[in-house]
């Protein structure tokens, strides 16, 4: 019996760990995704190639969210093929 819980903690354990990287990989995936969008799409304003629009905690807050959803869904591909 315990050893059976063992094994069955092991893979609990396991799963915990690669929920973890997951989710490390995702928010790192959303940190870096944002910050290049805010460079890029500040480059191209300074170019006058888009309009001008203010950086509102609204606007970076919806981009944060979609990023991070995008990270969590490219890390989960990745690692549960």
């Amino acid at each position: 019996m315990i050893g059976l819980f063992g094994i069955r903690m092991h893979g609990v354990r396991l799963e915990d760990e690669l929920e973890q990287l997951i989710t490390r990989r995702a928010l790192s995936f959303a940190f870096y995704g944002l910050l290049i969008v805010v460079l890029v799409v500040e480059q191209l304003q300074c170019a006058a190639l888009i309009p001008q629009f203010a950086w509102s905690n609204a606007v970076l807050l919806l981009a944060m969210i979609f990023l991070l959803l995008a990270g969590i869904v490219w890390s989960k591909l990745r690692y549960y093929r």
